[in-house]
């Protein structure tokens, strides 16, 4: 299994969700260029990327919803 698949499996996002976790490893892959400078504490960030995930999964979320609701009129 693909890293975005275990993912969206994890998250509940199945197969709509492979967008927001392909995105999630994406950023994962390139934290270390964007992350280190701007967070000083492994805390730090660590809360600032738990933080941008779950906006990333809230917002995957609310769209798939907002489809199945859509295809279900």
């Amino acid at each position: 299994m693909r890293y975005e698949e275990l993912l969206a499996e994890s998250f509940g996002l199945g197969a709509a969700g492979h967008g927001c976790t392909a995105s999630i490893v994406t950023l994962l892959n390139q934290s270390p260029a964007w992350l280190n400078p701007i967070a000083a504490t492994g805390t730090a960030r660590l809360e600032l990327m738990l933080g941008i995930i779950a906006v990333m999964v809230d917002a995957s979320t609310e769209t798939a919803a907002s489809e199945n609701a859509v295809n279900q009129n």
